[in-house]
């Protein structure tokens, strides 16, 4: 992610759109931010496996509360920068519906979900990172669920990606 919001800055810089300092400031704080939760989620998952594998439950337990808890935050952190990018030239359209459907409909509103989840759970151990709202009442459907923590980065990462690809050619094409 941050790899593409720089190029994004430079070619901002180049192309003389106006725009507003303070959004890109703010968003290479959560860039910043989310970079960092995502590392520490990876670091506590490593160590959940070392405390399950001695039987350390305490530390287990402590690992798995700050991953969820770190979890949240990710989506929160995600779900601001995605509103500050769409008020960024070239990025109005910017979304990502991992991220979207995550913050929505397991985190703000739940109870408001096709089959309410009114019970807060998290899956960890999967390649997919963390994911939230696995405890479902019997016989839910699950039209609403995560994909899992890094898949949803990566999709917003990529989402970002192509809005700046876009954004460069129609500076080359504006240019030529």
């Amino acid at each position: 992610m941050t790899e593409a919001f720089k190029t994004y800055c430079l070619l901002l810089e180049q192309s003389g759109k106006e725009y507003t300092h303070e959004y890109l400031d703010e968003a290479r704080g959560k860039i910043d931010n989310i970079n960092h939760i995502v590392r520490s989620i990876k670091e506590h998952e490593i160590s959940l496996q070392k405390q399950l594998s001695v039987g350390d439950r305490i530390g287990a337990r402590a690992s798995v509360k700050e991953i969820h808890i770190k979890s949240e935050a990710f989506y929160y952190a995600a779900w601001r920068l995605r509103n500050i990018l769409r008020k960024l030239p070239a990025l109005q359209s910017f979304e990502c519906v991992g991220v979207r459907t995550v913050r929505n409909w397991l985190l703000e509103h739940p109870e408001n979900n096709p089959t309410p989840i009114l019970s807060s759970s998290i899956q960890i151990g999967g390649a997919y990172g963390p994911v939230l709202g696995v405890l479902r009442p019997e016989g839910d459907d699950i039209r609403v669920w995560d994909s899992g923590l890094y898949r949803n980065v990566d999709q917003f990462e990529g989402n970002l990606v192509n809005l700046v690809r876009i954004f460069e050619k129609k500076l080359k094409s504006d240019a030529a």
